[in-house]
């Protein structure tokens, strides 16, 4: 990326933030010195944040910031409106589902973008972007809301991995006690479903295109 695009890119961040903590500050009725206070961070921090001036401020400064006014770092980066009163989920890379470990990491940094729900779920949820390497039925940087949960219906999607194989996405399909798990890709003949052999990361709720 070039230079300029960089820095405009940081400027364009470093506003956004600036402008959100002036109207929390507000809404708050806290001073400065009282947000560094409750964050635990140094008041400079705060206001190089409330000028513009911190261009790059840590992960771990913009989580303690967003504590302090029980927001998400999407609401305070400006990724996700500060009124919203659903659920904001990082949207994760695919190689996040960790098939070793049967696990879903979630590392967040200073570029993760985020996604706005009101999607109920009994479960955690999650927001992947996926493309037609994963599945041909989804156009490319498609966005799946994934519940994680092992409970699905007749004609749901579902991402598993079967033996241990890298995690793909999978239409459920009942037909009498028989369960069996249509592919999402061309060519690919439906599979009778063992719970044996296979491990089942989460069921799509909802899908953006």
């Amino acid at each position: 990326m070039p230079k300029e695009k960089r820095y405009a890119r940081k400027t364009d961040f470093s506003q956004a933030l600036s402008a959100n903590l002036i109207t929390l500050q507000k809404q708050s009725g806290l001073s400065q010195s009282q947000i560094a206070s409750i964050a635990d961070l140094p008041h400079s921090t705060i206001s190089g944040i409330t000028i513009g001036a911190t261009l790059n401020p840590k992960l771990y400064t913009l989580s303690a910031l967003a504590r302090v006014f029980n927001k998400s770092v999407g609401q305070l980066i400006g990724e996700v409106p500060l009124n919203f009163t659903g659920k904001t989920l990082p949207i994760l890379d695919w190689s996040s589902i960790d098939v070793e470990k049967k696990k879903i990491n979630i590392n967040i940094s200073r570029d993760t973008k985020y996604i706005s729900v009101t999607l109920h779920a009994n479960n955690q949820i999650f927001a992947f972007r996926v493309n037609q390497n994963i599945s041909s039925m989804y156009k490319k940087d498609t966005l799946i809301i994934v519940e994680e949960s092992n409970k699905f219906l007749h004609l749901d999607f579902i991402i598993i991995s079967i033996n241990g194989s890298e995690p793909v996405i999978k239409k459920a399909l009942r037909e009498g006690h028989d369960i069996f798990l249509e592919s999402t890709s061309h060519n690919i003949p439906a599979t009778v479903y063992n719970s044996n052999n296979s491990y089942i990361f989460g069921i799509i709720r909802e899908t953006r295109f």
